[in-house]
C-alpha cells in the first residue's frame, strides 16, 4: 500500500460505543510504546486537583468522578458499559484516544513504519488536526519514531481532558438555562459566506480580537457568531436561544438550510482566553506540555504552521478561542499534496476529518474502526459517527424541491399563500370546460384551479409542436417541475450527475384521454394519455436508467409514490430519486360523476373537520423534490431541505366501506412510522392530516386503546 501524503484527524466525537471502547482499550494495552497513555489516565485524578486549587469554580464539573472512572477503565476496574458520558471531560480524551488507535492499528495493517509516514506528510499536506484532533496530529507529527507516540499522546490526552473541563464549566453556566445553541447551515448560489456575515452581523457578536482585555472577556454574554467553516458552503454559528427562531427565520431567506445542533457550549469564543492560560499555568506546573518536530500541523484559524515553542498554546487558543476555518486549513493542505504530483493519497481518521468538497479533490483512505476502508476521489462517511442526531441512521434527505400550485407557480409563492391564510377556489373557468360544462343538475362546478394550464415551451424540452398536443398536461407539468426541482438541487451544477435516478410518480385521473379521443388518432395519442408515461418520459427525458413507475392509489399517490421512493433508496434500487406527484381537471367527467356520488361540496370550499362539511372541492397542482439517503447527501455536500426520518402505508380494515376511514387501521400506521423514526407522539409538533370535508370523514371517531 502506498504511504500517505496527509493525514487528517477529525473532530470531537460523542462516546463510542461499548464494543469499540473495548478495541481501544486493547489497542493501548497490548502496544508497550502507548503505556505512556495507560499511565496518565490513571493519574488524571492528580491532574484535576491542581486544576480544582488553581480554579476553585471547577468543582461544579464533575472531574474527579470522571478521572477515576478513566482510570478504572484503563486498567479493566469498570467494563466500557460502566464508563459514563460525562460531557466533553469524557469525550475530549476519549477522541484522542480512539484517533492515536486507529493511527497505530493502520501502522500495523498497511506495514508501514511511522518514520516513513512522517517522510511522505513532511512532503506533502502534513498532519492536520479539526478542532481537538489538533492535539492528536501534533502527538504524532512530533513524534520522530513510533515509540514516542505514546509519550506525546499522553501530553495530548492531559491537554484534551483540561479543555473538556472549562467546556463542561461554560455549559453549566449557560447550558443550563439553555442560553448557548448552535446551528449547522448550508447555502448554495447565489448565497455566500458573506451573505451569511452579513446576516449574523445584525445580531450582537463575539468579538474574536486578541487585544480585548481579560476584564472585557470574562463580562462577554453569550451572542451569535460563526465558530466553526466546516465547508465551502458549511458553517456552525453559535447564538442564543432567544435569537435561535428570528434567526433561522433570517437564514430562510438567503437560500440557507439550518439543522439545530442541539450542542449548548461556547465553542471557539474569546471568552476562554483567560481558560488558556490557567490550563497552561497548571500543566507547566505538572508536566511539560510540549511538541516538538517538524512544522507539519497548521492553525486552524489561519493555516500558518504551528510554531514548536508554541504549538501547544497555539493549539489551545485553536479549541478554545479562535474560529476555526477548517475548510481553508484542509485544502491548503490538499493542494500542498496535489502539488507533489506523487499519487499521494490522505489518511482520514475520526469524524468530521475532511470536508466533503475537499476530499472529492484527492483520494482518500479512511481509517474505519481498526480496518481501512479505501476510495479513489470520495470520502466514505463512518456511518455511526457522521449520523445526524436525533435521526435514524436510513434516513432520507430532501435535497430539492418544487411546485405549481392554485395561486402559486413555485414553492416560495405557495408558502407566502399560506402564511397569508389565502383561499384560491373558484368556479370553473369558461377556458376549461366550456360554458354548457361548468354545471351538472344545477350544481357548480368549484374548484381549485391552476393558471396558464395550456403554456409549455415544448422546444426547451425538444417536443415537437404535434406531440404536445396529444400530451396530456400533466405529463407538461411534471417535465417543468421536475427540471426546477433538479435545478433546486444542484443537480445541474454537479461535475458527476447519478444516472441510476428512480422516478416515482402519484397520479390518479387521466382527464386528457377524453379529449383527445374525440379528435383523429395520432403516433402520439397513446404515449400522451397512458400514465405510465408521466414517469416514463421524465426518465426518458434525462437519461436515467433507475425504476421508474406511477402510483395510483387516489388522494395519496403522491405520498405512496415517495414512500416508494425512499424505500428503494434505503434497498439499493437508486442513488437518487425524484418523487411526487400532479392532478389537473382538463375534461368534466370525474365532476360529473363525482356529483352523482355526492362527493363534492355543492357550496364552494372544502370545510374540514366542520359539522358543516358537505363535500369536498376539488383541486389542481403538482409537486416534486429530489431525494438522497441522508449518509449520500451529507457526504456530497448537497443542501438539505428537510429530512424523512419514517414512512409507511397499509390498508383500513374493510369492517367499514371502502371510501370511510377506519381510526385504528391508521392509528396502527402512525405508531409503526414512529417507531421507525424512533420519535414518540409527544415530540410531534404538527400533523397534517387528509380532511375530506365529507360528512362521513368528520364522523365520530373510534378511538384507538
Amino acid at each position: 500500500m502506498a504511504t500517505p501524503g496527509l493525514i487528517a484527524f477529525g473532530t470531537i466525537s460523542q462516546r463510542p460505543a461499548s464494543d469499540r471502547l473495548d478495541e481501544i482499550r486493547t489497542v493501548l494495552q497490548q502496544q508497550p510504546s502507548l503505556a505512556p497513555i495507560c499511565h496518565t489516565l490513571q493519574g488524571l485524578k492528580s491532574l484535576w486537583k491542581t486544576l480544582v486549587n488553581q480554579d476553585p469554580a471547577l468543582e461544579s464539573v464533575n472531574g474527579l468522578v470522571t478521572a477515576t472512572q478513566l482510570s478504572e477503565w484503563i486498567t479493566g476496574t469498570i467494563s466500557s458499559k460502566e464508563l459514563q458520558d460525562n460531557g466533553s471531560l469524557t469525550r475530549m480524551p476519549l477522541t484522542i484516544l480512539a484517533h492515536i488507535s486507529q493511527y497505530i492499528a493502520y501502522i500495523r495493517q498497511a506495514e508501514e513504519s511511522h518514520e516513513a509516514i512522517i517522510e511522505s506528510v513532511a512532503l506533502g499536506g502534513g498532519v492536520q488536526g479539526f478542532c481537538v484532533g489538533l492535539l492528536s496530529a501534533l502527538a504524532v507529527a512530533s513524534a520522530e519514531t513510533e515509540n514516542d507516540i505514546g509519550s506525546l499522546a499522553a501530553t495530548s490526552v492531559r491537554l484534551a481532558f483540561c479543555v473538556g473541563a472549562y467546556f463542561d464549566l461554560d455549559c453549566l453556566r449557560h447550558g443550563q438555562n439553555s442560553q448557548t445553541t448552535s446551528i449547522a447551515v448550508h447555502w448554495k448560489a447565489p448565497t455566500t459566506l458573506e451573505d451569511v456575515e452579513n446576516l449574523i452581523g445584525k445580531y450582537p457578536n463575539v468579538s474574536h480580537d486578541r487585544t480585548s482585555t481579560r476584564e472585557s472577556i470574562l463580562l462577554t454574554l453569550v451572542q451569535t457568531y460563526i465558530a466553526i467553516r466546516r465547508d465551502a458552503r458549511d458553517a456552525t454559528i453559535t447564538t442564543t436561544s432567544t435569537d435561535i427562531k428570528r434567526l433561522t427565520e433570517d437564514f430562510s431567506h438567503i437560500n440557507t438550510s439550518v439543522i439545530e445542533a442541539g450542542v449548548s457550549i461556547q465553542y471557539h469564543a474569546a471568552i476562554h482566553h483567560v481558560s488558556v492560560e490557567k490550563i497552561l499555568n497548571v500543566c507547566n506546573a505538572v508536566f511539560s506540555p510540549s511538541f516538538k518536530g517538524k512544522p507539519l500541523v497548521r492553525s486552524n484559524a489561519d493555516a500558518s504552521p504551528l510554531a514548536d515553542d508554541k504549538a501547544a498554546q497555539s493549539a489551545l487558543e485553536c479549541i478554545l478561542v479562535e474560529r476555526v476555518n477548517w475548510y481553508s486549513t484542509i485544502s491548503m493542505a490538499a493542494e500542498a499534496l496535489i502539488q507533489t504530483k506523487q499519487n499521494g493519497f490522505a489518511l482520514s481518521i475520526g469524524t468530521d476529518a475532511l470536508p466533503h468538497s475537499v476530499a472529492r479533490t484527492i483520494p482518500v483512505i479512511k481509517a474505519k474502526r481498526f480496518a481501512t476502508q479505501v476510495e479513489e476521489n470520495s470520502y466514505a462517511a463512518e456511518e455511526a459517527e457522521s449520523s445526524v442526531p436525533g435521526y435514524p441512521k436510513d434516513a432520507i434527505a430532501i435535497i430539492g424541491m418544487a411546485g405549481r400550485f392554485p395561486g402559486a407557480d413555485n414553492v416560495e409563492e405557495y408558502w407566502n399563500l399560506l402564511t397569508a391564510g389565502k383561499i384560491m377556489f373558484s368556479k370553473a373557468p369558461e377556458d376549461r370546460f366550456g360554458p354548457s360544462a361548468r354545471t351538472t343538475k344545477g350544481q357548480i362546478f368549484w374548484g381549485n384551479f391552476l393558471k396558464n394550464v395550456e403554456d409549455f415551451d415544448h422546444s426547451f424540452f425538444k417536443r415537437s409542436p404535434r406531440e404536445v398536443a396529444s400530451m396530456d398536461p400533466q405529463q407538461r407539468l411534471l417535465l417543468e417541475l421536475a427540471y426546477e426541482s433538479l435545478e433546486s438541487s444542484g443537480y445541474f451544477a454537479g461535475s458527476s450527475r447519478a444516472q441510476d435516478v428512480g422516478v416515482y410518480i402519484g397520479g390518479s385521473c387521466a382527464d386528457y384521454d377524453f379529449n383527445v379521443a374525440s379528435h383523429p388518432a395520432t403516433a402520439y395519442s397513446a404515449i400522451g394519455t397512458l400514465r405510465s408515461f408521466m414517469s416514463g418520459k421524465l426518465s426518458h427525458y434525462f437519461g436515467w436508467y433507475g425504476p421508474s413507475l406511477v402510483v395510483d392509489t387516489a388522494c395519496s399517490a403522491s405520498a405512496v409514490a415517495i414512500q416508494a421512493a425512499c424505500t428503494a433508496l434505503r434497498t439499493g434500487q437508486c442513488s437518487q430519486a425524484l418523487a411526487g406527484g400532479v392532478n389537473m381537471m382538463t375534461a368534466p367527467y370525474f365532476y360529473e360523476n363525482f356529483a352523482a356520488a355526492r362527493f363534492l361540496t355543492p357550496t364552494g370550499a372544502s370545510k374540514s373537520f366542520s359539522a358543516d362539511a358537505d363535500g369536498y372541492c376539488r383541486g389542481e397542482g403538482g409537486g416534486m423534490v429530489v431525494l438522497k439517503s441522508m449518509s449520500d447527501a451529507l457526504r456530497n455536500g448537497d443542501n438539505i431541505l428537510g429530512v424523512i426520518g419514517g414512512i409507511g402505508l397499509n390498508q383500513n380494515d374493510n369492517c367499514v366501506p371502502i371510501t370511510v376511514p377506519h381510526p385504528l387501521s391508521q392509528a396502527s400506521l402512525y405508531e409503526q412510522v414512529c417507531r421507525q423514526a424512533g420519535v414518540t407522539a409527544r415530540d410531534v409538533s404538527f400533523v397534517e392530516a387528509h380532511g375530506t370535508g365529507t360528512p362521513v370523514g368528520v364522523r365520530k371517531p373510534v378511538i384507538a386503546k
